[in-house]
């Protein structure tokens, strides 16, 4: 990837690489979706498509590591377009034109593409907290695990989240959610778009858990 700044298309291969690319995970995002919205959750199906639209927005923004997107500014700009029109289709695919109640506030603009709105992610008004990390504590924090036992007690392997079938690798990712922006609400909308829906009051218990094992605080 970094030789293809050099090349005589300037970046455009590339960048027509990554937009295939997102394309392709949005559509397997979008199979997913669907099947949650067939089964009645379509505030969750939408989550996905939402939070498949920022990590995508994410990628999009790192390929100024290997390209200078100031100048494919009218690139850059059609192929958010083409993204977003994408992604419209998804939303009413999975949802249809009727509003999920908590869900889909607008606005989320995609980096380089003036005037072009994505929908914004699921609001986050169940648990507004932003944990932080302590940077003394590391590696991953599974309930039942030494260190959290430790200082948590024996508790900690009882939480609700550890009793799931995914239990570790869910915590794992919590964990990697917390960026010291996202809040609570925020990071179960992540974790459970790349798994499967997860309660917002499990994913609190379980930081509530750090908390008080002094791997995280909240933001004051």
């Amino acid at each position: 990837l970094a030789t293809l700044p050099g090349k005589p298309d300037r970046g455009a291969s590339l960048l027509g690489l990554s937009y295939a690319n997102a394309q392709a995970r949005l559509a397997e995002d979008a199979r997913r979706a669907v099947a949650l919205a067939a089964a009645g959750q379509a505030a969750e199906a939408r989550n996905i498509i939402n939070q498949g639209v920022s990590r995508e927005q994410r990628r999009f923004a790192s390929l100024s590591r290997f390209v200078d997107l100031n100048n494919r500014t009218d690139d850059v700009k059609q192929l958010h377009a083409a993204l977003a029109e994408s992604v419209k289709g998804l939303l009413i695919a999975v949802s249809g034109n009727h509003p999920i109640r908590g869900v889909g506030a607008p606005g989320v603009n995609m980096p380089g593409a003036p005037g072009v709105n994505m929908p914004g992610a699921p609001g986050a008004t169940d648990d507004p907290r932003v944990p932080l990390r302590n940077p003394d504590v590391k590696g991953p924090l599974p309930p039942g695990g030494e260190w959290v036992t430790e200082k948590a007690g024996a508790r900690a392997s009882a939480i609700a989240i550890a009793r799931l079938p995914a239990g570790d690798d869910l915590t794992y990712e919590i964990v990697n959610f917390i960026n010291g922006q996202r809040s609570v609400s925020e990071i179960r909308d992540a974790v459970s778009a790349e798994f499967e829906p997860v309660d917002v009051r499990a994913v609190a218990e379980y930081l509530d858990l750090l908390a008080a094992a002094g791997a995280i605080t909240y933001r004051r």
